[in-house]
């Protein structure tokens, strides 16, 4: 069996890169319901938006993977969502190319 495979190389699909954002609510804009969205958030910053990030897991083919939403203390508009997988998109894409040299 271990002969037979020999040789045969294994085919990846696109890098799927994850992209964690903080949601914080924006006092001025608060009646607007709008917040802030913070890229990378430290765990203090997380500590700060109590608990409510999202994470887009994207890949180089601006394909959504997997986004997931955790905490219940806001919501995101459909521009923001928007938002976050162009952001996800952009950063799959960045990391192809310094990985894979694409």
């Amino acid at each position: 069996e271990a002969q037979r495979r020999k040789g045969r190389s294994l085919t990846l699909g696109p890098l799927p890169v994850p992209l964690t954002i903080a949601i914080l609510p924006d006092d001025e804009n608060l009646a607007k319901k709008k917040n802030i969205l913070l890229v990378d958030p430290t765990h203090l910053e997380e500590d700060v938006a109590a608990g409510n990030t999202v994470t887009a897991v994207c890949n180089s083919n601006e394909e959504i993977v997997e986004f997931q939403k955790k905490g219940c203390g806001s919501r995101l508009s459909v521009e923001q969502v928007a938002a976050v997988a162009c952001m996800g998109f952009g950063r799959a894409k960045e990391l192809e190319m310094l990985v894979l040299g694409r």
